[in-house]
């Protein structure tokens, strides 16, 4: 509680200095930006691990996009906050703004998140990506768009970007038509040696009779921890029938 205390007190001593006044870009200004978008996100983080004050979270939303403006050209004072603030802007939270602050929300989430991604950050594209695929936060559902940034993310080495990629193929049937189950397959099993959970998927592939080129490594480490895992999962299960059933006989002898 006293930490809670002392950064809504920071949060709240930066933005006094700003009320009223126009919002210039010195150093020291940006500085005072930052502080004040730390706040929003961990005073936002807060309020959700204790689930009360939902109500000012949609004000540190807006005091945010409006603080992170001015921080345009110095990503790197922002580095780390996309994830808070993309829990903080969710689709609830984003349904109840008005149509101005929608389309400043909007905007906002491209811009950041289109170049951190052309920073290198890799999970920017992944959560933009997931934007254009759900049609979330403003964004028209456009698989193409998705595709186009779970490559890039995929590109930047993310195992996320790749299972997404394999599962629009395989599962959803949302992949661009020139993309086959082949590619699919393929972009499991790159997840899956960037440490994706992606082991299901590679063992279909290659019990389907994709996925040849990496025979020997399937069969050799893959397809055994795949078997491990089944084996005990039926273990856990039968376990897990064997208590039922001897509960039912102490309850019926009772």
């Amino acid at each position: 509680m006293e930490e809670e205390l002392n950064i809504r007190k920071v949060y709240n001593d930066e933005l006094r200095k700003w009320q009223g006044k126009p919002l210039t870009s010195n150093q020291e200004s940006l500085d005072s930006y930052q502080e004040i978008c730390c706040g929003c996100v961990l005073l936002s983080e807060e309020n959700l691990r204790e689930m009360h004050r939902y109500w000012e979270i949609t004000e540190l939303a807006k005091t945010f996009l409006r603080f992170a403006t001015y921080l345009e050209g110095f990503d790197h004072m922002l580095d780390k906050l996309y994830e808070p603030v993309r829990r903080m802007i969710d689709d609830e939270l984003y349904e109840g703004l008005d149509d101005e602050d929608k389309a400043v929300v909007n905007k906002s989430l491209y811009d950041d998140l289109r170049a951190a991604c052309m920073l290198g950050e890799n999970i920017a594209a992944l959560y933009l990506a997931g934007y254009y695929e759900n049609g979330h936060c403003g964004f028209s559902q456009d698989y193409t768009e998705a595709w186009r940034w779970y490559s890039e993310g995929a590109n930047l080495h993310s195992a996320s970007c790749y299972a997404a990629l394999a599962r629009m193929v395989i599962d959803d049937h949302t992949a661009p038509e020139q993309y086959d189950e082949a590619y699919g397959y393929e972009c499991a099993y790159k997840a899956l040696m960037l440490g994706g959970d992606t082991l299901d998927t590679v063992i279909q592939g290659y019990r389907q009779g994709f996925l040849n080129s990496h025979r020997a490594a399937i069969e050799q480490t893959y397809l055994p921890r795949y078997e491990q895992e089944m084996a005990t999962q039926l273990q856990r299960e039968q376990e897990i029938d064997d208590q039922y059933d001897d509960s039912h006989e102490y309850l019926a002898d009772s």
